[in-house]
């Protein structure tokens, strides 16, 4: 028994020291590596409380490393992932590999491209991204002052010059009404059944004036010829007034945005088409390179446009404050991961768009040749970690942890183009200029009449127009009876003369000095009608005298 438990004791410690060698042997056969990387949410991200770096790329790494067989020392430095310099010198991460002794790998969010391919060597990609707009989120309408939509479709300076048109308009009919000569005001009480002398008081003629604003009419019309003038001139204004409103207002009800946020474009088309918003880039990232040397034609086309408007940015952080303060009318073209996941912690910026050219990430190697067989152990890691889904594991977490805003993808947003609908423009004093200009014109003419009115109720208005007198009698009735017999009569005149000889010619006297006129036959035939009527005058009354002279019987 002693013998056999010695035995197995020998052979557990046996085990126990062949492992330890091994594993110190395996140890000292595993090769090291200095890795480089940049601080890029969500990729790597700042110092945590504990002094360590976290992010995706590092999980990544660890991964990597354990299934490759490799140790790393990992640094972080400051700068890009890496352009070329105009005098053919390499920046940032890829400038590190290219210095000898300074690190073997660089990772991170570093794109492949024909360019950097040229300067260092990548592994198999682990990622793949496109390019999408990052841009503020559109804000619902605030229903566009909601309690003062009835007021919007003109605006304050108009609405001003209403209310000084209706305060004149019920002061003129007021005074007219008041001192028109012709008003119902003059009207005496027996003959005023309906009570209109008060029709144009000082309260009757606002409400007169606000009825026939709104079209309901009112009991009583201005009697004068200037209060009839006042009232059709304003008439005529409230319909030019009222028919502008109503069709501006339905413009507006027409043109009124949902309340549903809507963004300005659909497709990227529109953007280049319409001109809507700016769009930036960061000057020398991924993008940048990207755009610079695609051969598709809408990346071409996105390029250029940021080209000619000088829209580069030097960070990140110097975009998104222009974003804030463009009020919807900047967005910055990132790659669809770092947007979604920048979108998911700022509740006011959304993504748009996944169409431009996709960006393919991978593990950067000198080009020095000791660094295949490692390259090739991690393209192994890589392609094993893909397929058994850890990398996608890796990528959803990291883009999850921490966010907490909702519905950051803009597709679903409908689109609202300016240049459809109804168009509404708030209608100023300019465009109403004929009505005023009408009413005034109006005003004017009334208050010449208004005028008139009075000169001709005070008589002074027919003294103006009254002619001189002419010198001489006038001329008796032909009918009326004779003065009294002291009052000379008039000379009548016959067509022969009692004296022959005389009075046939023009000029010469007659027995009673005056002058015979030889007359015409028309006023001949006049002259002795004259008499005759006067003769039956004369008769009557000799008539009359002896029917009064007779004695009664």
């Amino acid at each position: 028994m002693v013998t056999n438990r010695s035995s197995i004791i020998f052979g557990d410690s046996l085990v126990l020291f062949l492992r330890i060698k091994l594993s110190v042997f395996c140890l000292q056969g595993i090769p090291a590596y200095d890795v480089v990387t940049i601080v890029d949410p969500p990729y790597v991200l700042p110092k945590n409380a504990t002094g360590q770096h976290d992010g995706y790329i590092v999980e990544l790494l660890a991964l990597v490393a354990k299934q490759a067989s490799f140790k790393y020392n990992l640094s972080v430095v400051s700068g890009t992932y890496g352009h070329q310099e105009p005098d053919g010198t390499w920046a940032g991460l890829i400038g590190k590999l290219q210095l000898s002794n300074s690190a073997q790998i660089a990772v991170g969010a570093i794109a492949k491209t024909p360019v950097r391919e040229n300067a260092v060597k990548f592994s198999s990609p682990f990622h793949s991204s496109g390019i999408s707009l990052l841009l503020p989120r559109p804000q619902a309408e605030d229903g566009m002052g909601e309690g003062l939509l009835l007021l919007m479709p003109f605006t304050a300076s108009t609405w001003t010059l209403i209310s000084l048109a209706f305060i004149l308009v019920s002061v003129g009919l007021f005074l007219i009404g008041r001192y028109s000569p012709c008003e119902w005001s003059r009207v005496s009480a027996e003959n005023d059944v309906r009570r209109a002398r008060y029709s144009f008081g000082l309260r009757n003629s606002f409400l007169f004036a606000i009825s026939t604003f709104t079209w309901q009419g009112y009991r009583e019309a201005p009697k004068s010829l200037s209060g009839r003038v006042v009232a059709v001139s304003w008439w005529c204004f409230t319909l030019s007034i009222l028919v502008a409103y109503t069709c501006n207002l339905t413009a507006l009800v027409m043109s009124r945005p949902d309340r549903q946020p809507a963004l300005s474009f659909r497709t990227y088309e529109d953007i280049l088409r319409d001109r809507s918003i700016d769009v930036g880039i960061i000057r020398s990232s991924d993008v940048d390179l990207i755009l610079r040397g695609s051969s598709e034609n809408m990346a071409t086309q996105m390029y250029e446009y940021v080209r000619s408007r000088h829209n580069w940015v030097r960070d990140l952080g110097e975009g998104l404050e222009r974003m804030r303060d463009s009020q919807g009318k900047f967005a910055l073209l990132l790659p669809s991961y770092t947007a979604e996941y920048l979108a998911l912690r700022n509740c006011d910026l959304i993504t748009y768009g996944n169409s431009l050219d996709p960006i393919s990430y991978a593990f950067a190697f000198t080009l020095g040749g000791y660094s295949d067989p490692v390259r090739n152990r991690i393209d192994s890691a890589i392609l094993t970690l893909r397929e058994d889904g850890q990398v996608h594991m890796l990528r959803s977490n990291w883009l999850r942890k921490g966010g907490f805003c909702t519905e950051t993808d803009g597709s679903s947003l409908p689109v609202r183009r300016p240049d459809r609908g109804s168009k509404f423009v708030v209608m100023g004093p300019r465009d109403l200029a004929v009505p005023f200009l009408f009413l005034f014109l109006c005003g004017l003419v009334a208050g010449l009449v208004f005028t008139l009115e009075i000169l001709h109720s005070k008589g002074q208005f027919d003294q103006l127009l009254q002619r001189p007198e002419q010198e001489g009698e006038a001329a008796q009735p032909l009918k009326a009876k004779p003065g009294p017999s002291n009052q000379s009569q008039p000379a009548v005149y016959t067509e022969e003369s009692e004296d022959p000889g005389k009075g046939d010619k023009f000029g010469e006297e007659g027995e009673d000095g005056m002058a015979d006129v030889e007359l015409e036959p028309e006023e001949k035939n006049k002259e002795q009608t004259s008499a005759d009527v006067s003769g039956e005058y004369v008769t009557i009354e000799k008539e009359e005298e002896q029917e009064d002279n007779k004695p009664t019987e």
